[in-house]
């Protein structure tokens, strides 16, 4: 019997490139969007998880737009938050595992050497704070629970996404020959 994952966030950069690694290693994946679900309702989320009953749930989706965020907070905390919260829930429900990709921007990057799971977080704007939200919602509702915190994803998934990468973005504004603007205190 195939292994069933629930994947939320199956649409974007990330996600795309879970799911083909997933299906790949023969794994039964319900790959989830914003079109089969709105992961803020919480009763959609969990009639979701219950109809597959996966033994494992990862969560891929977010408000990733850092700067928006700090013009909708409301927005950030109800993707980054609320909904982690949603499928916490659910996946408590049925007895599942979840993965759930955060942020390094929960560290407000002062320390001059990488950051460990052990350090304590100091998020400096709405999007970190809603971030972390995310994190002690999974963490206050499961025991079965990975946090895995990123910075600076790209690779092949984000050509299957309407904003595509960090990478991708930098080439098409050099190949247009415009001027070039980037954070100096960002490192990924």
């Amino acid at each position: 019997m195939e292994k069933r994952v629930v994947l939320f966030g199956s649409a974007g950069q990330l996600g795309v490139e879970l799911e083909r690694v997933f299906k790949g290693r023969g794994y039964q994946v319900v790959g989830v969007d914003r079109s089969a679900a709105d992961i803020v309702d919480a009763s959609q989320v969990e009639r979701l998880v219950a109809s597959v009953d996966p033994e494992l749930v990862i969560n891929a989706a977010a408000y990733n737009m850092v700067d928006i965020a700090e013009k909708e907070p409301q927005a950030a905390y109800q993707v980054n938050a609320l909904a982690v919260r949603n499928v916490a829930l659910a996946c408590r429900q049925v007895d599942a595992k979840l993965v759930h990709f955060s942020t390094d921007y929960v560290f407000d990057g002062q320390k001059h050497e990488p950051y460990t799971e052990d350090d304590r977080p100091h998020p400096l704007g709405a999007y970190a704070v809603s971030k972390l939200a995310g994190e002690l919602y999974a963490r206050a509702y499961l025991e079965k629970v990975l946090v895995i915190r990123t910075s600076g994803v790209f690779g092949p998934g984000g050509l299957h996404t309407a904003r595509g990468n960090f990478v991708e973005l930098m080439l098409r504004l050099a190949h247009a020959h415009q001027t070039i603007r980037v954070v100096e205190d960002h490192f990924a």
